[in-house]
């Protein structure tokens, strides 16, 4: 059974990987403070395996075009969407290196791709209650999701969802 990892963990992975490419470190925050106007730019991923296990990454606008210009070296104003689609991505492909051995998982990393909220919900997906919000030391927000979705076969948790979060909390038993 893999460890579930808590914000302060996440917090410290994806600053392993934002403090190098961007000097950015993150920090967990009140969930409460950003709602979905975060969830403009979102990126998912599936570890493949036994169990179906799925990181999704989000940001605006602004952080998007700001991660992306750090990591391409150039102005926000020059950045094409593909630009910022490509960096949101790549740091997610890096953050899921950093979860997936922290989660001791013994699975594939899939490749990430750009999704929405939209199609979450259409999914029936894990909500904003279920993500750990991460806020930079320049403001700059993220969101990660980290949850596992039951096979048709296996029973599905006491919440009647498919999805599982699987974001540790003290406060949430799981």
């Amino acid at each position: 059974m893999s460890s579930l990892p808590d914000p302060q963990s996440l917090a410290k992975l994806v600053s392993n990987v934002t403090k190098t490419m961007f000097g950015l470190s993150f920090v967990p925050a009140a969930s409460s403070d950003r709602g979905e106007s975060l969830c403009i730019q979102m990126v998912l991923m599936t570890i493949t395996g036994p169990r179906k296990i799925h990181l999704v990454l989000a940001s605006d606008r602004e952080g998007s075009a700001s991660l992306a210009a750090g990591l391409f070296g150039c102005p926000a104003a020059e950045l094409t969407r593909q630009m910022i689609d490509d960096a949101i991505t790549e740091l997610l492909n890096m953050v899921a290196g950093q979860i997936v051995p922290a989660m001791k998982l013994d699975q594939a990393i899939g490749l990430p791709r750009v999704t929405n909220l939209a199609e979450f919900a259409a999914l029936g997906g894990p909500g904003l209650t279920d993500t750990v919000l991460l806020r930079s030391d320049v403001n700059l927000h993220l969101r990660l999701w980290i949850f596992e979705e039951h096979q048709p076969a296996q029973e599905p948790p006491s919440s009647g969802s498919r999805f599982r979060s699987l974001i540790g909390r003290p406060d949430k038993p799981v």
